[in-house]
């Protein structure tokens, strides 16, 4: 959810009883927010509050906190702690810790903006605040509910500053007139809101005095348990069963109405159903019964499935009394009003439009009484209505509505005349968050399909424990409510052990998109190769893995799953490669058992290289089997045998353009070295090839791109008959009339800012009369400022602007043949045109240039052993239409590019066919900040910033 990650003990808990817990790292507030173990004995009288003192000072995180709620649950108890900051409560600021059933702290999280400056003030009054929250939201005549609306702190992770605001409650005259929100308390602004009601929509039909499930179905006449009975002026109650006893002397008067200390039924459209009766001495046994003359059919129905579910809870947690008053259930709400809602203190059904009536559907009642369960757990100021936090709680209501009637279908049968419609379904296959739709009763499936999914496996018994108890925990993400799942179905104190139900609790979530799932994470990590003698390794250790060697190949295989999913059982793991000139020793092993977090260092894999084998790129298939085969993984690695004799210098760190060269050598089979140049660094000599070629590539770089050392190390280079190709649109702007540009290039600059999408060649080592076309798609878009120069000396022209040979000098050689310069960036060249010369093609002409034999032909989409997957440069970035995105990944098969929103939502997918490209982006969307990140079998980039500013 937050992008969390494992990371190492922190230093400063070193010292701490919590040294070897594992931390689950937030990048965004630079701090560990998730810490679980072995259980810890704390031995104080406030364990709880000792635990958070003692991490937030070995953090050296200076914050306020206050107590604001203690929570039992399945015999643990969880202490909450609100962030303040200057006596107000910061919003999503918060410290928790879980203590076992033995008082141990089993974990503790922590979210708090320790160092974040404080912006402003709350210049603005509570009222005023709310009075800019009134003009957003439809009139009414709204009041600010005093006890629920607080002056508070709201982060802004972009600036780690804390912005002054209110969080505001409004209440109308009318019972669905609740909304609220966050309100910046200098600028008015409403930063968010949500309605302070709970609605929901539902399908399903029941009839007569009570109706089970719908509003088709057969009369069914049930006991009222806990209703009010007057007899002769005095009221009475009836007990579960619906009995009363009272004593009534000779005449007995009574009357009656659907209300008693848990509900209060009412009729908006007509007066309250209501019985009377009078009956003399003797008293024979009395069975009174409710017609549909005497109240109507929402109100009998409202009556009797609110009782049951609140008896329902009082089973499920016989303490739980957030609702032992008489709850308002009002029927026919509105006209024609088609919806159900929560208001915070009662429950309002519509009578209907186009849908039947709200009150008539068991499962509509059984979810709003759920918002208000849910309402009783949380305190005030959490889980507003919104985002994750909004889905969860509408998940709560649709999923205990469903357990109750054993049916996943929330709201069939609502739609006269459609008896298949449904609003919601439980048993689905949504995944977060890439069906994400940012409305909460949409994306509450992510949610109730995982409880539902459990229920189908472990029954109802313990699915509607584990759903219920779980919410004492105060979840606001999907993540965190899936670790409360976890403590509260733990029977030990530690998770780190499993829970009874723990594989199907982290399948369930799993295949929803919540959490690692039950499959095991793999990933290799630490890869490295050496041929130097070492271990059984035989080689001269340059670096190169070369012909008769034999290369030590080592490798972790991590199980990088989150939390304590169930380890990976019988793990197989195999390297293997079709290539004739390599043969592989040890390539096979096993693991017994690699749990959640840990790792398997790979024996060395001895790879012989045949003594004959040509120059070429050579692919390694990594491939693991583990859990009987149901969880795979592969990854190809690509490496060079051979010493090579080209060395690609890359002279511009900040883009990524060689990439177009070095695809077209792989694609080609050509091996090569390559070196990045960080701003100003030269080149070490010992990287040059012996008797090969240097191909300098300074991209968009421009300034003093080659220094003073470069320049000599490349006239010594040239010197020994060695070739150097110098190519960019900026690579000798800054050397115009200096030695280096007169003595050895012998050039003198012409023109720098040239914008041409020709070049023409006239001879050797060109082709004469064949040309190239600068140009994006297939080459790099980024010629803006191309050089044009004037040969001096023997320096002499090979090619020229535009399409013929009398336009400006594009290409010059040097050094008495031995070396070119290009006035442009070879990276563009992009073989678009009809007859023009690819970038393949220009790249084989040089390296025949340089005396180097072609290759044979392999697959060019692996990854080197030596090379890592990315993603970006994004250029523009901010951009205002269309931006361009590169990547690499190490997928023979490819993968898929994927955009998301701020909310998570996904805006883009691309699937990829190469292993390296570039995608470019022209959205529809609205200004903003997305997020782009690419995922294949067995990987996945880290997510890369995009703004869009239009």
């Amino acid at each position: 959810v937050e992008g969390l990650e494992y990371r190492p003990s922190p230093t400063g808990l070193s010292q701490t009883p919590f040294r070897d817990w594992t931390y689950l790292w937030s990048p965004a507030l630079d701090m560990p927010v998730i810490a679980y173990g072995p259980p810890c004995e704390i031995n104080t009288s406030d364990p709880a509050r000792n635990t958070i003192e003692t991490v937030a000072g070995a953090l050296g995180l200076t914050v306020s906190l206050e107590a604001a709620k203690v929570t039992r649950s399945n015999g643990s108890t969880l202490h909450y702690y609100r962030e303040l900051r200057d006596g107000k409560p910061v919003l999503s600021g918060r410290a928790d810790v879980a203590l076992n059933q033995y008082g141990q702290v089993m974990r503790w999280g922590l979210r708090v903006h320790s160092g974040w400056a404080v912006t402003q003030a709350h210049l603005n009054s509570l009222q005023t605040a709310a009075l800019s929250m009134e003009g957003q939201i439809k009139p009414a005549h709204w009041q600010v509910d005093s006890e629920r609306s607080f002056a508070a702190w709201f982060p802004n992770h972009d600036s780690h500053q804390l912005i002054p605001v209110y969080w505001i409650r409004l209440e109308g005259s009318e019972p669905n007139e609740r909304w609220e929100g966050i309100v910046h308390a200098t600028t008015g602004e409403v930063l968010l809101d949500w309605p302070g009601i709970q609605t929901e929509v539902l399908s399903g039909t029941i009839q007569g005095p009570y109706w089970q499930p719908y509003i088709d179905s057969e009369v069914q006449i049930g006991v009222h348990p806990f209703e009010m009975v007057m007899v002769n002026g005095s009221e009475d109650t009836t007990n579960l069963n619906g009995q009363f006893s009272h004593e009534a002397g000779t005449t007995a008067s009574l009357m009656t109405q659907l209300r008693g200390p848990y509900v209060e039924v009412s009729n908006e459209d007509a007066p309250n159903g209501e019985l009377t009766l009078t009956l003399n001495a003797p008293f024979a046994p009395l069975v009174w019964e409710w017609t549909t003359a005497d109240a109507s059919d929402p109100e009998l129905n409202l009556f009797h499935h609110t009782m049951l579910i609140h008896q329902w809870y009082k089973v499920l947690d016989p303490p739980y009394d957030a609702l032992d008053y008489p709850m308002p259930a009002v029927a026919n709400v509105g006209v024609g009003y088609d919806n159900a809602y929560w208001n915070g203190h009662g429950m309002y059904f519509g009578s209907g439009g186009q849908y039947s009536n709200f009150a008539m559907s068991s499962d509509v009642i059984y979810h709003e009484y759920t918002h208000g369960v849910t309402d009783g757990i949380y305190p005030n100021g959490t889980l507003p209505y919104t985002g994750q936090p909004g889905a969860m709680n509408e998940a709560w209501s649709d999923y205990f509505a469903c357990t109750i009637n054993g049916d996943p279908l929330m709201g069939e049968h609502l739609l006269p005349g459609s008896p298949n419609s449904v609003f919601r379904n439980l048993e689905n296959n949504l995944v977060f968050p890439d069906n994400w739709q940012g409305e909460v009763h949409a994306d509450s499936r992510f949610v109730s399909g995982a409880l539902w999914r459990m229920r189908a496996q472990l029954g109802a018994q313990i699915t509607d424990h584990v759903a219920h108890f779980a919410r004492y925990e105060l979840a606001e993400t999907f993540l965190d409510y899936l670790v409360a799942v976890l403590e509260t179905d733990d029977d030990d104190g530690d998770l780190s052990n499993g829970t009874p139900h723990n594989g199907v609790i982290y399948e369930s979530f799993g295949i929803h998109g919540i959490g690692p799932g039950d499959d095991p994470h793999f990933a290799i990590n630490d890869l490295n190769s050496y041929a130097n003698g070492q271990g059984g390794s035989q080689g001269n250790g340059n670096r190169f893995i070369e012909q008769g060697e034999i290369v030590e190949l080592i490798f972790r295989l991590t199980n990088d799953a989150p939390l304590y999913p169930p380890p990976a059982t019988n793990v197989q793991i195999t390297v293997t490669t079709a290539d004739p000139n390599i043969t592989i020793d040890n390539g096979t092993q096993t693991v017994a058992s690699l749990p959640a977090g840990s790792s398997y260092q790979m024996t060395p894999v001895l790879l012989h290289i045949n003594a004959a084998a040509p120059d070429h790129w050579a692919i390694i298939e990594v491939s693991v089997s583990a859990n009987g085969g149901s969880a795979t993984f592969h990854q190809s690695l690509e490496f060079t045998v051979g010493l090579p004799r080209v060395l690609i210098v890359k002279d511009d760190p900040v883009t990524q353009y060689e990439d177009f060269v070095t695809a077209s050598l792989r694609t080609n089979d050509r091996i090569y070295d390559q070196l990045e140049l960080s701003a100003g660094q030269s080149l070490a000599v010992d990287r040059l090839p012996t008797s090969g070629m240097a191909i300098w590539l300074s991209g968009n770089a421009r300034g003093a791109i080659l220094t003073a050392q470069d320049q000599s190390t490349i006239q010594n280079y040239l010197a020994a008959g060695n070739k150097i190709v110098l190519s960019g649109q900026n690579i000798v702007d800054n050397l115009d009339g200096s030695p280096f540009a007169q003595d050895i290039l012998q050039v003198a600059i012409e023109s720098d800012s040239l914008r041409s999408s020709a070049v023409t060649a006239t001879g050797n080592p060109l082709t004469d009369g064949e040309w190239f076309l600068l140009t994006g798609t297939d080459g790099a878009a980024n010629q803006r400022e191309q050089s044009s120069f004037t040969p001096l000396g023997s320096s002499h022209s090979i090619a020229y602007y535009g399409r013929t040979v009398i336009g400006a000098s594009a290409v010059v050689s040097f050094a008495n043949e031995n070396g070119l310069l290009f006035g442009f960036g070879i990276e563009a060249v992009s073989g678009m045109g009809s007859d023009d010369t690819d970038r393949g093609a220009l790249l084989d002409e040089l390296l025949r240039w340089a005396g180097i034999p072609a290759g044979g032909v392999s697959d060019p989409s692996q990854t080197l052993l030596s090379e890592s997957f990315s993603l970006g440069p994004v250029y523009p970035n901010p951009f205002n239409s269309t931006t361009s995105i590169r990547y690499t990944i190490p997928s023979p098969l490819g993968g898929e590019l994927r955009i998301f929103d701020v909310l998570g939502r996904m805006v883009e997918s691309r699937l990829l066919m190469q292993s390296a490209g570039e995608i470019h982006w022209s959205p529809s969307v609205a200004s903003g900040i997305f997020f782009a990140q690419i995922q294949w079998n067995g990987g996945q980039t880290k997510p890369i910033k995009i703004a869009l500013l239009k």
